[in-house]
């Protein structure tokens, strides 16, 4: 079931990438027995995005924004501005349909659907990201939202 909520969700791809940067700091520096840690918690918060995180649509647009539930496709919930939405799969912008891999925090501004973390941005654009036709018959109802 799709959760509004009025904040975004925990992006662990952001968390991962931030430990990634420190552990470059730490082996730059020098401080190799420092090195593995940031390491090891990069590893978990990228399990933890891949296992239990689900995608997240945040609306910071006026443009009209719908997205579908991931466990259960007939629900579409409109996204008004200023809110968001977890546990979804797919988002509707304006009629152009994108899919939202999971633990993929995605914002929807005027510019179009942005990803702020680089391993977040890497997933949408290789395991989501704009569709140009429906993966399957329950991803119809999202095609369908067509505004004038």
């Amino acid at each position: 079931m799709a959760v509004k909520i009025k904040t975004k969700t925990l992006d662990c791809y952001l968390v991962g990438d931030l430990f990634i940067f420190l552990a470059v700091i730490a082996l730059a520096k020098g401080h190799l027995k420092v090195f593995p840690f940031p390491l090891i918690l990069t590893s978990f918060f990228y399990l933890l995005g891949i296992s239990i995180a689900k995608g997240c649509v945040y609306n910071s647009s006026n443009i009209p924004v719908f997205a579908m539930d991931e466990n259960d496709h007939d629900k579409i919930t409109f996204v008004p501005n200023g809110e968001s939405v977890s546990n979804i799969d797919g988002i509707n912008v304006a009629g152009l349909v994108y899919k939202i891999p999971d633990g993929v925090n995605a914002i929807v501004t005027s510019n179009g659907v942005k990803v702020v973390s680089i391993t977040g941005r890497i997933l949408f654009n290789t395991a989501g990201g704009r569709l140009q036709q429906a993966p399957d018959p329950t991803w119809n109802d999202l095609f369908r939202i067509h505004l004038a």
